[in-house]
């Protein structure tokens, strides 16, 4: 993966991912030049990268049964809203596609209260369950990281929000009504699938929030003192396409904006992580 510092021009590529995409650069040539560091000669990194599988453009119900098995799954639990526990399994249905038996977990709340996070974690050990399979935005996300925290299991995380916590290891759990964030590593979810038409019908004001949620993400990791050459332009990247997209889902939320939003969704996490 090559990543070049410096001496672009706004519009030239910042960093070119194998196969269907490549990320360019709608900031200026100074706001580059700022981002690098002084010179090449003074860089000074070490880059942790943490493995885990991302399936990207394809639907939950052709991919699900294959990534079930690459991990190995015969128990999952499902954690999700009731109306994201039907969405799921209403795409299961239909497609005809083969899972094994999913029980369901869909109790969850914003900001994850800890009552909420131990019933999970005893429903995932009521049915013996061998993955966790997070369906929706941060709340089902956060809730799977809080079970996975305590009992070690893997997540299989399906995004329906751009909120880019598939693709971190921390998540947000409430404790006597305050809310406290948990780091772990173990909890970054070992597959996530990212199924477009599942965010189409997302309302424009609530792609809008969770897109600028994810933005926040790329800052951060823009400032963070462990920021270096990849992070930075994994970051910019996804900030630039995250803009684009919102930009045209806005006169026209269909697929093609929509999945720009996600791709820049998913890049903002990845900086982050």
């Amino acid at each position: 993966m090559a990543v070049q510092w410096g001496g672009r021009e706004a519009g030239t590529p910042l960093r070119s991912i194998p196969g269907e995409f490549t990320a360019t650069a709608a900031l200026t040539a100074a706001d580059a030049e700022r981002a690098a560091p002084a010179s090449i000669s003074e860089m000074r990194f070490t880059v942790h990268l943490r493995q885990h599988r991302v399936r990207f453009g394809e639907s939950v119900a052709a991919v699900l049964p294959q990534e079930l098995g690459s991990l190995n799954v015969e128990r999952p639990l499902l954690i999700s809203s009731p109306r994201g526990a039907a969405v799921l399994e209403r795409l299961i249905r239909t497609s005809g596609t083969a899972v094994p038996h999913i029980a369901a977990f869909t109790q969850i709340a914003p900001h994850v209260p800890s009552p909420v996070a131990q019933e999970a974690r005893l429903m995932a050990l009521s049915v013996a369950s061998d993955c966790l399979l997070a369906f929706g935005g941060g709340s089902a996300l956060d809730t799977a990281k809080a079970v996975a925290h305590e009992l070690h299991l893997p997540i299989l995380a399906i995004p329906t929000t751009l909120s880019g916590s598939e693709v971190t290891f921390n998540f947000g759990l409430t404790v006597d009504g305050v809310k406290q964030t948990v780091v772990d590593p173990l909890v970054l979810p070992a597959t996530v699938i990212y199924d477009p038409s599942l965010f189409v019908s997302l309302a424009h004001a609530e792609t809008v929030c969770s897109g600028i949620n994810a933005i926040a993400h790329a800052t951060e990791a823009l400032y963070s003192r462990n920021a270096n050459a990849l992070t930075t332009a994994i970051a910019l990247a996804g900030i630039d396409h995250l803009l684009r997209g919102l930009r045209r889902h806005r006169v026209e939320p269909r697929l093609d904006a929509t999945t720009k939003c996600i791709y820049g969704a998913w890049l903002c996490g990845e900086a982050l992580a």
